[in-house]
């Protein structure tokens, strides 16, 4: 169960699974719905960091809104983490240590994605999705801590559009839950989702700076964060 949460968490978030595999405790803060993972944890920023020779304090952290749904599946797993153990995700014999990602790509090859999708394949999934969708390309690449080689600020790019990138990740987990519940065909693309039980067509996002409209960021959620 813990492990098909990590797998969850990865579709609500894009983080890598060594992100993922890293993440402590103290990562979250769920008051701001935010998950903060340290510059030196971030394998793009890892690799910044020895070509450039700076330092993890020289370096923003990787900032991850979380969508309601996120904070619910945190919350469950931090419910669950007992006194010895380190990491968010801990191995199941050895508490202080942290799962491999064998565990994880095992775990979806139980769940019937054997040569299908990895967790290195989510995030692909993820990034096609969502500029599909139509968000702007520089808040897709912030919320996966992407690197564009063109650009010298790209680094730093994961602590930015936080607000907006929270809306755009809201979006998806609600899109998820009606992919989930059977109500649409597709997560990406155009939607037909019902809304008080009258058919609407879901439009693609109309973006004008920084602000998304769209039928879904409006409305209320059923679960608390």
């Amino acid at each position: 169960m813990t492990t098909q949460l990590g797998i969850r968490l990865l579709l609500l978030t894009g983080v890598r699974t060594g992100e993922l595999r890293h993440a402590t405790p103290d990562q979250f803060d769920l008051e701001r719905g935010l998950w903060i993972i340290p510059p030196e944890v971030v394998k793009q920023l890892q690799d910044g960091m020895r070509k450039r020779g700076r330092r993890p304090q020289d370096i923003p952290a990787y900032i991850v809104p979380l969508s309601v749904q996120a904070i619910e599946i945190v919350r469950q797993l931090l419910g669950q983490v007992k006194p010895a153990q380190c990491y968010l995700l801990a191995h199941r014999s050895e508490l202080k240590k942290r799962i491999s990602e064998n565990t994880l790509n095992g775990a979806l090859k139980r769940m019937g994605y054997q040569g299908l999708l990895t967790g290195h394949g989510i995030r692909g999934t993820l990034s096609t999705a969502l500029n599909e969708i139509g968000y702007p390309r520089i808040w897709v690449d912030a919320q996966l801590s992407h690197a564009d080689p063109n650009r010298v600020s790209a680094t730093y790019n994961h602590a930015l559009y936080v607000e907006p990138r929270r809306r755009m990740m809201q979006d998806w987990a609600d899109r998820l839950d009606l992919l989930e519940r059977g109500e649409v065909k597709t997560a990406g693309k155009h939607l037909t989702i019902l809304i008080d039980g009258i058919p609407a067509l879901g439009e693609r996002p109309k973006v004008s700076g920084e602000s998304v409209v769209n039928p879904w960021l409006g409305q209320k959620h059923g679960k608390g964060g």
